[in-house]
């Protein structure tokens, strides 16, 4: 059980991270790229955007 606390306090702490840094580069929204298939992950990747486990982090509207 606190594994999972401390899942969650990491996982906020990255959201908040990857939040800040879309705003900061004028970024407002991403799609969820788990679920895109490969091509948008593909160009996301080229672009230097990474994957984090299923990249559904990155699903939220900013």
């Amino acid at each position: 059980r606190r594994e999972h606390a401390r899942d969650d306090e990491v996982f906020d702490a990255l959201l908040a991270k990857v939040e800040e840094a879309c705003r900061e580069a004028g970024i407002t929204r991403i799609q969820n790229l788990a679920d895109d298939g490969t091509r948008q992950r593909e160009q996301m990747m080229a672009r230097g955007f990474t994957t984090v486990g299923g990249a559904s982090l990155l699903a939220k509207n900013i």
